[in-house]
């Protein structure tokens, strides 16, 4: 390989900071490869993340001239940060007695669950920018990354799933329509949590559309909703047009079996085919370790359930809880369109819910008593039309048979009709489970 310009930061809070980092440097410039050509001065910053509070850090940057990859240079860093008394490995954004961070390497690009350079948060930091302009490094020339990066072209997404892949990095998607709300943010942020590189698709899917609902009156932002999934920590937004996910020939659909059936299934006939079509398409594409849905379309993660253990997905799928309003309506993309009425109306729903459950919580055991009171609450609701009440099992949502009952969940559909278009909304509750 041949050489190249490296620059390495530098950084520490616990003990003799000027000692660990003047010692650092020493030990570079005594490892077989590598030049030190130069190093800037140290600087005295406060600590900038997330996590408990911490002395200040005496920060600096080394310009090195090597022709050790990468790689090499942060396994050597790790080396050099033991050799100084820092446990490894170790929790993020704590105290430390050194750091050392590959900053950029040549022209390079690299992005791996160990190493991302150049490095992913270098312009939002001062106490590196400064030093490398003390450097002779034109700060302003470096290319800042997409944060998200977006991508709409189904290869080229492909391509860097593949790469993480490559890297060894844990791969979390979170496939959504857009109209992106707290609900979705709720999902991305749990899947930041457990993943290396979180991805978020936004596609208006048209599979999923029966011939009298209205595809094209959707509601699309994509402007709004980067700026909710940059806010949530997502690395990747994949954004295709129809065109780009289902070329002309295209004739490959999903059959869907019994958890399709009733509810939604007889309400939107080829819906969940669709649906499951395009998830699957999204999974081959992207080859994620996790996919995280919504309770709220309970049936839906019930048929995408069953899809992805009947194809071999190798993927878990995590069914994240329902995100409500302060009043408890489910939140939803389709709440934009209400009427201020039927807002306020919209609460039926979770409030017959509600009523369900707490009959079950008294000691009411049989399926139609309950789905009564339920229905009691929603009738007293001029304003919704119900679609549908029905209490299924769980976690499958078989039917459950007349008589008694010792578990379900109870599954709700009503429209609302005073707003600028009717609004379909959908909502579900457990009768034993936590939360709401």
């Amino acid at each position: 390989m041949r050489e190249v310009d490296a620059y390495l930061g530098l950084g520490a809070n616990l003990g003799d900071r000027e000692r660990a980092l003047r010692v650092a440097v020493q030990r570079l410039q005594a490892t077989p490869g590598l030049e030190v050509v130069a190093c800037s001065s140290f600087r005295e910053s406060a600590f900038v993340g997330e996590g408990p509070a911490q002395p200040p850090y005496l920060n600096g940057v080394v310009h090195v001239r090597t022709a050790l990859p990468a790689a090499t240079l942060l396994a050597l860093g790790k080396a050099l940060e033991r050799e100084a008394g820092r446990a490894l490995p170790a929790p993020r954004n704590q105290p430390r007695p050194l750091d050392i961070d590959v900053l950029l390497h040549g022209g390079q690009t690299i992005d791996t669950r160990e190493l991302v350079v150049p490095h992913p948060r270098l312009h939002e930091r001062e106490f590196v920018l400064t030093p490398l302009r003390e450097l002779g490094v034109d700060v302003a020339a470096l290319a800042r990354p997409a944060r998200p990066r977006v991508i709409h072209d189904p290869a080229e997404f492909a391509a860097v799933c593949t790469g993480w892949h490559e890297g060894g990095c844990q791969i979390g998607v979170v496939p959504t329509m857009g109209a992106l709300h707290e609900g979705h943010v709720s999902l991305m942020r749990l899947a930041r949590a457990e993943n290396d590189r979180v991805i978020a698709t936004i596609f208006v899917n048209p599979l999923q559309f029966g011939p009298k609902e209205d595809f094209a009156a959707y509601p699309r932002d994509l402007q709004a909703d980067l700026g909710r999934c940059g806010a949530a920590g997502v690395d990747l937004v994949f954004a295709p047009s129809v065109a780009q996910m289902y070329d002309p020939g295209f004739c490959s659909h999903v059959a869907v079996g019994p958890a399709a059936e009733g509810m939604e299934g007889a309400l939107r006939p080829g819906h969940f085919s669709g649906v499951a079509t395009v998830v699957a398409r999204l999974f081959a594409l992207c080859r994620a370790h996790r996919g995280y849905f919504g309770q709220k379309d309970a049936q839906q993660v019930a048929v995408l359930r069953r899809m992805t253990r009947d194809l071999g997905f190798p993927l878990r799928l995590v069914e994240c809880p329902i995100v409500r309003e302060p009043d408890g309506l489910a939140m939803s993309s389709r709440n934009v369109y209400l009427g201020a009425a039927d807002r306020r109306a919209a609460t039926v729903l979770f409030r017959a819910l509600c009523a369900g459950r707490q009959a079950f919580a008294h000691g009411q055991r049989h399926r139609d008593a309950l789905l009564e009171v339920a229905r009691t609450v929603v009738i007293a609701e001029r304003r919704a039309s119900l679609d549908y009440l029905e209490l299924r099992s769980e976690p499958d949502l078989e039917p459950l048979p007349a008589g008694p009952v010792d578990h379900g969940r109870l599954l709700i559909a009503a429209r609302f009709v005073d707003g600028a278009r009717p609004v379909r909304l959908l909502d579900n509750l457990s009768l034993t489970g936590p939360g709401a």
